[in-house]
């Protein structure tokens, strides 16, 4: 009875900080207000989950529990003062010596970064994601279970938030200044986060079985309707990385039809409503697309490719190779890209990331930075592997569609830097140890 109370609490805790993360945690660095509500939920949930935080440390995979280790600690290591004949020979801390000289500073003790507190910051935004991996734990059912409702009722709050900010013109909930009235954004600053986020929510429901969801959501035509809602908030996104990514949850039902043999179980009256929402689904992108709306306007942007990505990456690649190997620190992008863009890749507006995560991490960490992301792939690609062996439950491999969307959205933009989406790949994380390690009924297996 005791571990069935503290279970429950785990569960609700998991779904609130879910929906605190979703509600308030979608914009990113520009947002430290909203941020500072999702990492006092987090922290306040970590203080009152002592229990849940050992049976994270005892249960779940060993392998896992590294990999956080190591990614929280290097934005930590990035922000120890180190002493001056270490960090002068540090590359590209050439003007922040020549800095400290003009003020007669140089015996200075400096940190590894070139900016502690971004980086600081930077390891505080991971708090976060790790409560939603330890309020999980050991990764059983009920857990799983109540993350998923959060984000189903996340993912309606976004597209109601969405749809309210296109019907006053972007005059009514708009949290983030420097969007479009055109692309909805919902809870995110982010249209490209928003549109991934929906993709991700697609891979889900497409892979889940009924048991996976709550009432009226355990019948087929519900869950059909639910798709559709998410596939029109991808479109209406306009973000032509999140709409190629639609390729990932159409595999996913693809492989689910093929593993379970679905058309020769289904019944007549299954299969004739899974038709007609099928030629439902193809109408109503049709009508999005071609009746000259907000829908046709998602496809017109793949007309012209040229943005200023391919001007970023020149100058960054530039800025990776100033700091490399050691990089400048977690979180000071933005500071040190402004001393290698090129004056004629300059605009009125700010580069702020540079729409390519993997870049970012090679300037902000160097190798340590790339061979931690090397890490991360190789682990979730094992855990992968393994979950296709499983032709039963395939919300794992939902997830790992979810965060293979991540990763390649990460080739053209940014989206694991803001708190929402920090939370929702930790929970697919969750979902994929889950499968593989079978935890859900008798606890967590080192892996």
């Amino acid at each position: 009875m005791v571990w069935h109370n503290r279970e429950l609490r785990a569960s609700a805790g998991l779904a609130l900080m879910l929906v605190i993360a979703i509600s308030f945690g979608g914009g990113g660095r520009s947002a430290p207000l909203a941020n500072l509500i999702v990492q006092l939920a987090a922290l306040l949930a970590l203080a009152v989950s002592i229990a849940n935080l050992r049976e994270f440390l005892l249960a779940v995979p060993r392998g896992l529990v590294v990999l956080i280790a190591i990614s929280m600690a290097i934005p930590m290591v990035q922000s120890i003062p180190l002493p001056p004949t270490v960090w002068t020979a540090l590359p590209g801390r050439e003007l922040v010596s020549e800095s400290l000289a003009l003020i007669d500073a140089s015996g200075t003790w400096m940190p590894f970064s070139v900016d502690p507190s971004l980086s600081l910051l930077a390891f505080i935004g991971l708090v976060a994601p790790l409560t939603v991996l330890v309020l999980a734990a050991p990764y059983r059912a009920q857990q799983i279970r109540a993350g998923l409702l959060a984000l189903l009722g996340g993912a309606l709050v976004c597209l109601f938030i969405g749809s309210v900010q296109f019907a006053s013109g972007g005059d009514a909930l708009d949290f983030y200044a420097g969007g479009s009235v055109n692309r909805l954004a919902g809870t995110f600053a982010n249209h490209n986060t928003a549109g991934i986020f929906f993709v991700i929510l697609l891979c889900l429901l497409v892979s889940a079985q009924k048991d996976w969801f709550p009432s009226p959501f355990v019948n087929l035509g519900p869950r059909i309707a639910l798709g559709l809602v998410f596939l029109i908030g991808v479109i209406l996104s306009q973000s032509r990385s999140s709409i190629a990514l639609l390729l990932f949850p159409a595999l996913v039902l693809v492989w689910r039809l093929y593993c379970a043999h679905t058309l020769m179980k289904w019944s007549r009256r299954s299969l004739a409503l899974a038709s007609g929402s099928g030629a439902l689904a193809i109408a109503m992108v049709a009508l999005l697309t071609f009746s000259g709306g907000r829908g046709a306007q998602s496809i017109e942007r793949f007309e012209s490719l040229e943005d200023l990505r391919p001007a970023i990456w020149a100058d960054g690649l530039v800025s990776a190779d100033r700091f490399w190997p050691v990089g400048s620190g977690m979180g000071t992008f933005d500071d040190v890209f402004q001393l290698d863009e090129s004056l004629e890749h300059v605009t009125p507006r700010r580069a702020g990331r540079a729409h390519n995560d993997y870049l970012e991490i090679a300037i902000e960490s160097g190798v340590l930075g790339l061979a931690m992301v090397l890490g991360w792939v190789a682990y979730l690609g094992s855990l992968t592997w393994r979950s296709l062996r499983s032709r039963s439950d395939l919300l794992p491999l939902g997830a790992s569609a979810g965060l293979a969307c991540i990763a390649l959205q990460s080739v053209v933009d940014y989206p694991l830097r803001n708190q929402a989406m920090l939370c929702v790949a930790a929970f697919l994380v969750v979902i994929l140890v889950s499968g593989v390690s079978d935890v859900r009924g008798k606890g967590a297996s080192r892996g």
